[in-house]
């Protein structure tokens, strides 16, 4: 397979690494490779992706067409064509898709995948499992080498990590520092994989909420108080930069949504006075003692 330089390097390197060894071991099985997009991170990218597969399948009924995520049939695993390298270079987010190979045709697939996009919660409740979101997918498998998960994972039991890559020969995902990692393969023969609908425990469940309190943050932080950030400064590095604070609002003994942000945004606001301005630290030091509440605290802070 000829290397494109418009696919990333180290992608391209693994894709033709991994499809090499698959076709000396399976020579008599056609491997597929599919995009898992999501329209929610990069709408252009799902559109070319629809200009440029075989077809197309949405992982969600219960919303419009071109707000669900995608998989897209890319044809071969082994011979992909200039064009449509070029296509997969030109992400404006690094969650844009994931890259899938697996011998299914696109309906096996398609249903495979979709066994898992609602998974049932302790007291009979139900979620959406996000996995086509790369933070996500890295927290289920715990995926050892990206440290940039906020929940280093793995959140899946074995046995149900084994049920979600059964049929998938291999799985690409992008981080949010635009590095890519290939999910490795548990050992088939070790476990009996699931095979009812997949059930979390309240562990399990709490790992995920856990892992998506920073994006939250950032999020209420860049719709309601954009100035707070520098402009220049990449998405990434703000997410870093909450993942700390987050750390000292813990030891404060703060939790609900409203606090955290409220704590981020005080950090941002006074920046290194923060830690070494007497009142501030005075009046941090009542809220962790729980003599006052942080938005009392917020109403006392200095100029």
């Amino acid at each position: 397979m000829p290397t494109n330089p418009s696919l990333p390097l180290c992608v391209e390197a693994s894709l033709i690494e991994y499809t090499n060894q698959w076709v000396r071991e399976h020579p008599d099985i056609f491997l597929r490779l599919y995009a898992l997009a999501d329209a929610g991170q990069d709408r252009g990218m799902w559109q070319r992706l629809a200009r440029h597969s075989v077809a197309s399948r949405a992982l969600l009924a219960s919303v419009a067409d071109d707000l669900s995520p995608h998989l897209f049939d890319l044809g071969s695993a082994t011979e992909r064509s200039a064009e449509l390298s070029a296509v997969l270079s030109q992400r404006h987010a690094p969650a844009a898709y994931t890259l899938i190979c697996s011998s299914l045709p696109l309906l096996e697939l398609h249903a495979h995948l979709r066994q898992f996009v609602d998974v049932k919660l302790p007291g009979d409740y139900e979620m959406l499992l996000a996995f086509w979101d790369s933070a996500i997918l890295g927290t289920l498998v715990g995926q050892a080498d990206d440290d940039t998960l906020h929940v280093a994972g793995p959140v899946l039991l074995p046995q149900q990590l084994q049920a979600l890559l059964r049929p998938i020969a291999a799985w690409w995902y992008c981080d949010r520092k635009d590095n890519w990692h290939r999910i490795e393969q548990p050992n088939q023969d070790a476990l009996d994989p699931v095979t009812q609908a997949l059930v979390l425990t309240q562990a399990q469940e709490d790992a995920l909420v856990e892992a998506s309190v920073p994006d939250q943050v950032l999020y209420h932080l860049e719709q309601n108080r954009p100035t707070l950030f520098d402009q220049q400064l990449p998405h990434f590095k703000r997410y870093r930069f909450v993942r700390e604070v987050l750390k000292a609002a813990r030891k404060l003994g703060l939790e609900g949504m409203r606090d955290l942000t409220s704590f981020v945004a005080l950090c941002l606001i006074y920046r290194q006075r923060i830690e070494t301005d007497p009142q501030i630290l005075q009046l941090l030091d009542q809220v962790q003692q729980k003599t006052i509440t942080l938005s009392e605290a917020l109403e006392l802070m200095p100029e």
